[in-house]
Parts: C-alpha cells; sequence; structure tokens
C-alpha cells in the first residue's frame, strides 16, 4: 500500500510546527507498513496534473496573513485548477489555519481588510477580534451526518485536538458541512 501526501508550501505555511503534522502521519503509516511519499509543493515550481492524480492527501498548514498574501498569486495563477479538480473529485485534503481561508471567498481580518480567497468552496471567514477568539484542547463531536456515513453507527463520535484560532467561518453553501461542532468540553 502506498499514500502520496502533497506538501503545499511548507516553508511559508508552518506557522503552529505543521511539519509535524506530516512527521507524525508519515510515522504512523511506517508502522502499518504503509510505503508514503511526501512532495513538497513549494513557490513558484510547477505542478502538473500527474501530480494531483496520483496524490491521496493534500496537506496545507496554518501560515501569518504576510505569508497568506506572499503566496496568494502562485495559488491563483498556477494551482487553483488543480486544487479545484481535485476536491471536486471527492479527493482527501487537510488545511489548517489560514490554509482552509484561501480556499474560501475571502478572510476579513480584525482591522476589517479582506484577503482574497481563491473561492474554491462558497464560504468566508471573519476574525471578530481578540475576546472572540478561541485557544485551547478541544473535545468537539463529529457532524451528525458525517458519523452516520462514515461510522455507521448512531453513537456520537468525538474528535480531540487543540484549536488557534480568531475567525469564524460563514457558509454561503448550504451544502457545505463542518467536520465537528458543538464543543463539548475546552480540557
Amino acid at each position: 500500500m502506498k499514500l502520496k501526501i502533497l506538501y503545499f508550501y511548507p516553508e511559508l505555511l508552518n506557522l503552529y510546527g505543521d511539519r509535524g503534522n506530516i512527521e507524525v502521519l508519515y510515522q504512523r503509516c511506517v508502522k502499518r507498513g504503509i510505503f508514503v511519499e511526501v512532495k513538497e509543493v513549494r513557490l513558484g515550481k510547477p505542478l502538473d496534473k500527474k501530480d494531483f492524480e496520483d496524490a491521496n492527501l493534500i496537506f496545507m498548514g496554518g501560515g501569518s496573513d504576510l505569508n497568506q498574501k506572499a503566496l496568494y498569486e502562485d495559488l491563483l495563477l498556477n494551482k487553483k485548477g488543480f486544487l479545484s479538480d481535485y476536491i471536486e473529485s471527492g479527493k482527501v485534503g487537510l488545511f489548517i489555519c489560514g490554509a482552509y481561508q484561501l480556499l474560501g471567498n475571502y478572510y476579513q481580518t480584525f482591522d476589517g481588510n479582506k484577503i482574497q480567497g481563491l473561492g474554491v468552496l462558497d464560504f468566508h471567514t471573519v476574525n471578530e477580534g481578540p475576546k472572540n477568539r478561541s485557544v485551547g484542547n478541544i473535545k468537539t463531536k463529529l457532524n451528525k451526518e458525517l458519523k452516520d456515513v462514515v461510522f455507521k453507527t448512531k453513537q456520537d463520535r468525538f474528535l480531540y485536538g487543540f484549536e488557534n484560532h480568531g475567525g469564524q467561518t460563514y457558509f454561503n453553501d448550504k451544502n457545505l458541512k463542518p467536520l465537528a461542532g458543538n464543543i463539548v468540553t475546552g480540557k
């Protein structure tokens, strides 16, 4: 078995040590006998359709507003079509923080500036200021619709993780569903 990961902009989207996500995934696969190939997708480097056809997972980490602006043109001009086709085909991606925001229509900073997104998915994110910032360990219920389809059970399933964001995302497309919601505990 083989897993091919396209790791977008590791030099710019590593705000929270996101390379660690790739390292953990790699090590967990190796322990299970799964061969892993990680192809780094860098700023200004071209990709071809074959890269996306062979990929099993696209990963993009978190980045500062400045770094998002730095890579936006490269994404828009060179990689948006590939990303759109990949997502539309139902393949898997893990997009953290600013990478996730870039898939939407725009991200509005706390001071009201808008960072244009790719519009691959029909949502937008607004930073509502420091008093609405969410930081800490969380336990949250998996979206009921996904739980029924993925796990084929009526039992509640939970995701555990660390949350650190100031933005609230608003879906314009009512067919889009969050992975999870209803935070159970901040511990």
